[in-house]
Order: C-alpha cells, then sequence, then structure tokens
C-alpha cells in the first residue's frame, strides 16, 4: 500500500513537472464540464500549459502553405510549366518533407525541440520569399525544397513537444486541438490566398504594365510574399512562448530509473532481511551462536538466490510480453502508416494539382474562385 501511494504521489508530480495541474479534468478523466462542454472551444483552454502555444503557430503555419494552394499552378505556368512540372513543384515540398521528418526527429531527441519550433518556420519563410521572387522554373523547385525543409523542422518538433505535454489519458485531446487548429488554417488559407491575388491583381492593372513588365504576373506572387511574413509571426510567437519540453522528458526518464533500482534494491534488502529471521528462528538453543554462524550464510544466500531466479522469470516473461507488443505495435504502425500515405497521395497528386488544373482549363475559374473552391 506504501508503494502504491508513493507511485501516484509521483505521477501526480510528473503531471504537474510535465505542465500539468494533476486534476483528473486535466488528465482526460470524465467529469462533470467535460460531459457538458463535449468537444469545443473550451478543449482548448484545459490543454496543458505551453500546448496551446504550439497549436497557434500550427494553425498559422497551415494556413500559410494553404494560401499558395491555388496560386501555385497558375504562377508554374508562367515559367512554361507543363502539367508534370507543376505537380513536381508539389513534390519538391513533399520530397524535403520525406527525406528530413526522420533527422529533424533525430535532432529534436539530442538538441531539443524548440530550436525546430523556431528555425522551422525561418527556413520556410526563406523558401517562400524565395519563391515569390523566382525567375525560371528550377529556381522555384529549389525554394520549394527549402519550404519543405523547414516544414519538416516544425512538424517534427511540434510533435514531439506535443507529445512530451501530454500523458497517455490526455494525449488524444491534445493532438486533436493542435490537428483542429491546422486544419482551421488550412480552410481559411486558400481563400486568403486567392482573395490576396485579386486585390493584387487589380492594383497591378491600375498602376500599369511596368509591374508585370519587371516582374510578371505580381497577383500570382503576392501570396508567397504574404506567407513569408506570415512564417516570421509564427517564428517570432515560438520564440516568445513555445516550450522546451526535451530537459523535463529526460528528468522523467531518468526517475522512472532510479525507481526502478530502488525497487530492486529494496526487494534484495527484503530477502536478506527474511533469510535472517529464520536463520534466527531455526537456531538451536544449546549451541545459538555457532550454529546461527554456520548456517546464516548459507541460508542468507539460499533464499537470495530463490528470489533471484523468480525475479530473473519474470523479467524474461516481461521481456517477451515487450519484444511481441513491439512486433504487433510495428505492425499496426507500418498499417496506419499506409493509410496515411495513400491519402497524402490521394490529397497532393488530386485536390492540389489536379483540381486547380481542371477548375481553370475546362471550367474557366481564377485563382480566387480556386481559393474559395478549396476553402
Amino acid at each position: 500500500v506504501g508503494d502504491a501511494r508513493e507511485t501516484r504521489v509521483s505521477e501526480r508530480t510528473k503531471g504537474v513537472r510535465l505542465g500539468h495541474t494533476g486534476s483528473d479534468d486535466d488528465e482526460g478523466l470524465p467529469s462533470s464540464s467535460s460531459k457538458r462542454d463535449g468537444f469545443g472551444f473550451r478543449t482548448f483552454e484545459r490543454l496543458p500549459p505551453g500546448a496551446s502555444a504550439v497549436c497557434v503557430t500550427s494553425g498559422v503555419l497551415m494556413s500559410c502553405h494553404a494560401c499558395v494552394a491555388p496560386a501555385l499552378p497558375a504562377f508554374a505556368t508562367q515559367f512554361g510549366a507543363s502539367f508534370s512540372e507543376v505537380g513536381a513543384c508539389l513534390s519538391a515540398f513533399a520530397l524535403a518533407r520525406l527525406v528530413l521528418n526522420v533527422p529533424s526527429g533525430t535532432f529534436a531527441d539530442k538538441k531539443g525541440r524548440r530550436p525546430l519550433l523556431i528555425y522551422g518556420p525561418l527556413i520556410t519563410a526563406v523558401g517562400m520569399f524565395g519563391s515569390a521572387l523566382a525567375s525560371s522554373l528550377p529556381e522555384l523547385l529549389a525554394y520549394r525544397f527549402v519550404a519543405g525543409a523547414g516544414s519538416a523542422a516544425y512538424a517534427s518538433g511540434a510533435s514531439a513537444t506535443l507529445a512530451d505535454l501530454s500523458t497517455s489519458r490526455n494525449r488524444g485531446r491534445v493532438l486533436g486541438a493542435n490537428q483542429a487548429a491546422a486544419l482551421a488554417g488550412a480552410a481559411l488559407g486558400p481563400a486568403l490566398g486567392g482573395a490576396i491575388v485579386s486585390v493584387t491583381a487589380l492594383a497591378q492593372k491600375n498602376a500599369g504594365f511596368f509591374l508585370a513588365r519587371e516582374m510578371g504576373d505580381v497577383a500570382t506572387r503576392a501570396p508567397f510574399f504574404a506567407v513569408g511574413l506570415g512564417c516570421l509571426f509564427a517564428a517570432f510567437h515560438a520564440f516568445r512562448v513555445a516550450p522546451e519540453t526535451l530537459v523535463l522528458q529526460r528528468g522523467t526518464r531518468t526517475k522512472a530509473s532510479e525507481s526502478e533500482r530502488s525497487s530492486t534494491r529494496g526487494v534484495e534488502e527484503r530477502s536478506e532481511k527474511t533469510a535472517d529471521d529464520d536463520v534466527s528462528r531455526g537456531g538451536d538453543a544449546a549451541n545459538g551462536f555457532a550454529v546461527a554462524a554456520t548456517r546464516r550464510p548459507a541460508t542468507k544466500h539460499s533464499a537470495f538466490d530463490s528470489t533471484r531466479d523468480e525475479d530473473s522469470s519474470l523479467s524474461e516473461e516481461k521481456e517477451k510480453e515487450k519484444a511481441e507488443r513491439v512486433r504487433r505495435a510495428r505492425r499496426d504502425f507500418f498499417a496506419a502508416s499506409g493509410v496515411n500515405a495513400a491519402l497524402f497521395f490521394s490529397g497532393s497528386g488530386g485536390r492540389a494539382t489536379l483540381v486547380p488544373l481542371l477548375a481553370a482549363s475546362v471550367h474557366g475559374m481564377d485563382v480566387a474562385e480556386i481559393g474559395a473552391l478549396f476553402s
């Protein structure tokens, strides 16, 4: 009972250190308020400190990425790009994510999460400003890759931070809130990008042909400038409020290891004490000290060896169970990854590439209308 009480106190303390209040409501357990409210805006109020900052940054960045979606095909065709080359402009961004996601996660585990939350949007801003000033298709492809590299860095840092700030009981709510913020940005971004193109096109028309002669169609470049500014704001916001959770995660693991070692020492001490008691109770009254002296070491080590053998057997069983869980989890992980890959394949190939080309070439829709369609 004492060990169980200490374990509960330790868990509650760990929750507070990682940014939780330790109440049942904050741990994701059902309560009267959560039953009444369901999933709504109050969900963000109950997030662990620091998680809302990551959610806001994710929403801003996702709206920025979605902002250029309706304008990118029209912008690429200015360089004489074919339909496949328009798709390559989108694939360059995704290729950077594919190549750099795992290295970014390794960096987050070794150096920290906060640098990725800050420098990721800054790198994306460089890619967006470069795309806006691109003068050829290869240059546009290169800057799209740079923007994807920044997106990979931020995504890895944000995922690790949210995992550190959450527990097994509220992780679904924390990740769901981040996804909700990202989807809100994805819904708002295309319409905003289309509006920027329309306003800029009207201003360029009133300004005459000088800008068109010097830079081509400025209207399709304007969303990239706006996205670059948005990424700078996201980096500044992360710099001000984003937490560093790697130290907390390491501290939790260290305390868990110390607790395990302390528990092992407690078992050994209890085994030795039991052996001593058995010897003292089994000693002969006539020559008690002599018999105890001769029997104590053997009985002590015999009891300890028996306990150690039992612990070793239990440890082997636990290792086998762990290996089986890892095998099942790995299989489920690859299955979920396959579904995710299929969704992104259809989304990038269909919605982001074919839909705007179809809308423009067949239905005569402009960029603003395509942006509204996306939203």
